[in-house]
């Protein structure tokens, strides 16, 4: 769901700050929640915009295609 999505997002970006502040977070995931990810970032986007978080999608995703 959205709000969990919205939830991983809040503490992965605290977890990463603690660890290295200023650092923006890269979160790797497979594809559907790739494009999840993508549309919570696209509408969200002061929130969490493409500036403060990274998504890579995974390389597993790779090797299946």
């Amino acid at each position: 769901s959205i709000a969990m999505l919205r939830h991983c997002f809040d503490i992965v970006k605290h977890a990463v700050h603690h660890v290295n502040p200023g650092q923006t977070p890269v979160i790797c995931v497979d594809q559907p929640l790739f494009a999840k990810m993508k549309q919570l970032q696209w509408s969200m986007n002061t929130m969490y915009g493409e500036d403060k978080f990274v998504f890579l999608l995974s390389w597993s995703y790779y090797l299946a295609s």
